[in-house]
């Protein structure tokens, strides 16, 4: 019996070492250090004692995307094959409900009020996986204010800072969610071109992939596709943000006041630790439809956050 101790003794500790590896792992593969497909394995052992993944939809009345159509998509078993998709309006949303769900993915939702915002914020800070699209966020609701440079700095001009900026006055705090995006909001394509006289859908120009192609966002993307239709302008503004794709419109774009933009926009921003908050400028629902038919980008997307 005593030969037996130190064999249990090691055992135990084999087993606490085990244990103490397996924590280990599933807390840098909740914080987006990892992807669990980087262990072979490992996926299934993660979502095995976490539970399956759940996705969040959140939606509005107005703005670029579809959100039936991203939760047929995600559903669909020739693509991700996802369980779990919920979608909720955007009226509904607070940080509290938020937290439950592993990936949250923001569409079709240009209206939304600061205190929205906050809430996507903290779920943010908390460690979710955040998927914004196009022009959502980008208008105020009814009791809603932006923030101005002189907001910030009262020797500063009264510029707009961005749609994503805005001020809470009850607290008296700046929302600074386009520092969370890593984006500043210029417009839609469509509001500096004149896209009513094209019958089909407008060709854009060239999507060119910008952090390599090995990105899990933009692994496996060919590299001569198309962007069609419309989509949201916007700069990226370095806060620690990697731009994974963009679109060179092959022709200079100028705002209502002939200021010039631009002919390079990013389509993709990754930002935050692990790269856990991603910006597309075009909702990916619309880059897996007719005619683009870019459904890898809806994989990356769901794989690349989650897997």
């Amino acid at each position: 019996m005593a030969e037996m101790r130190p064999v249990l003794k090691d055992a135990y500790h084999v087993g606490l070492a085990l244990g103490m590896v397996l924590l280990i792992l599933g807390l840098v593969t909740w914080s987006g250090v990892i992807s669990c497909r980087d262990i072979p394995g490992w996926c299934a052992v993660y979502y095995g004692v976490k539970g399956p993944p759940k996705t969040l939809i959140v939606f509005g009345d107005e703005g670029l995307g579809n959100p039936s159509e991203l939760a047929k998509l995600l559903r669909d078993p020739r693509f991700t094959a996802a369980t779990n998709i919920s979608q909720q309006e955007i009226d509904y949303v607070s940080a509290g409900n938020l937290k439950q769900f592993d990936l949250v993915i923001v569409t079709r939702a240009r209206q939304m009020s600061t205190d929205k915002l906050r809430a996507f914020m903290e779920y943010a800070d908390s460690g979710g996986r955040l998927v914004w699209t196009g022009d959502a966020g980008t208008t105020l609701t009814s009791d809603d204010l932006f923030l101005y440079a002189d907001d910030v700095d009262a020797n500063a001009t009264h510029e707009l800072i961005s749609p994503w900026a805005r001020k809470d006055l009850e607290e008296g705090i700046a929302v600074r969610f386009d520092q969370y995006l890593s984006a500043d909001y210029l417009g839609n394509y469509c509001d500096f071109r004149d896209c009513t006289i094209f019958t089909d859908a407008q060709q854009i120009g060239n999507l060119v992939p910008e952090s390599g192609a090995d990105h899990r966002l933009i692994y496996g993307i060919a590299n001569n596709l198309k962007l069609y239709g419309d989509f949201s302008l916007v700069e990226d503004i370095g806060i620690g943000s990697t731009r994974v794709l963009s679109v060179d419109t092959q022709t200079q774009l100028r705002d209502l006041e002939k200021k010039e933009l631009g002919r390079i926009f990013p389509i993709i921003i990754s930002s935050g630790v692990g790269e856990k908050i991603v910006y597309y400028a075009t909702p990916p629902e619309l880059l897996a439809q007719e005619p683009m038919l870019y459904q890898q980008f809806l994989v990356n997307l769901y794989n690349g956050m989650l897997r």
